[in-house]
């Protein structure tokens, strides 16, 4: 591959991450008035359009969808959007920050379980990462446990983002089985269509709003800012190995931490912060030495 490619896809990946955090601040101002499997749906039905318009002009809609393994598609997609709800919960009552870093606990938790279930040998150093991840996660809890009172949004919030971190590592084990056969943008619009679904169906627990303006406006924004981000993020793969670009990933928490700032007004507390900087350290052990044990 050429250096122009390479450079190419370095831009597509950071402004994938950035549509991505964008996207999570929409989340966030939106959960204030739509419940969260409300968010879901329209995350989803909405990521719709430039998903089938970017298929369109590769020439892989609708040929390209043909599948010969639906029972690993379905099974990606329900991770995938279990995943996507207990984000939503942790973006709902979390700081971006905190919330973001929580998912980068995923690939860590995939290398851990594959040496513990799949025999496989990570390299020692993803383990010293599991324990320095580990305690990242205390010190970013530790704030709400301190004072008078227990701030049980942090503590909900945090179990959110760690179970949806251990849904998201085992959609990740699915997706990996996907990507020998299957193409990219098929994998992407059947999880899409399986969110959509699943997210309409929340609708019968009764808690759906009708948003106001302001808020619809956001709602169809995370669907387009998601498929957005998507494509970028396929983009960026197919032009580039994983090692280039897959570090990019942690450039979102530069997104998070700005975007707290400036829309929310949030600074923060220096103990989670110490936290958030100990997930991230484990993440990329984990990205970095998580095959050289085998």
């Amino acid at each position: 591959m050429t250096a122009i490619a390479y450079r190419h896809a370095i831009i597509l990946k950071i402004a994938s991450t950035l549509l991505f955090a964008v996207m999570s601040t929409c989340v966030r101002l939106s959960s204030a008035e739509a419940p969260v499997g409300q968010i879901v749906f329209f995350r989803s039905i909405f990521a719709l359009l430039p998903l089938v318009v970017y298929l369109s002009l590769r020439g892989q809609f609708p040929s390209g969808l043909a599948t010969r393994r639906p029972g690993t598609h379905a099974m990606r997609s329900l991770f995938g959007c279990a995943a996507m709800f207990l984000s939503f919960t942790a973006l709902a009552y979390l700081p971006q920050a905190n919330a973001t870093v929580l998912s980068f606990l995923s690939p860590l938790m995939l290398m851990i379980a594959g040496g513990l279930f799949l025999r496989e040998r990570p390299h020692p150093l993803v383990y010293a990462g599991g324990a320095v991840g580990f305690g990242g996660i205390i010190l970013t809890v530790l704030p709400a446990l301190q004072g008078p009172e227990i701030n049980h949004s942090t503590l909900i919030g945090t179990a959110a983002g760690m179970i949806g971190a251990a849904f998201t590592a085992s959609a990740m084990s699915q997706l990996k089985r996907l990507t020998h056969t299957e193409q990219p943008g098929a994998i992407a619009l059947y999880f899409t269509l399986t969110s959509s679904v699943l997210g309409a169906a929340s609708y019968f627990l009764g808690d759906w709003v009708m948003p106001s303006l302001s808020v619809m406006i956001l709602l169809i924004c995370t669907g387009l800012l998601g498929g957005a981000a998507q494509i970028a993020m396929t983009e960026a793969f197919a032009r580039a190995p994983a090692s280039v670009v897959a570090p990019l990933e942690y450039t979102t928490m530069l997104w998070a931490l700005t975007l707290d700032a400036l829309v929310f007004r949030l600074l923060p507390d220096p103990v989670a912060f110490a936290g958030v900087v100990l997930i991230v350290v484990s993440a990329i052990l984990a990205t970095v030495y998580g095959r050289r044990g085998q």
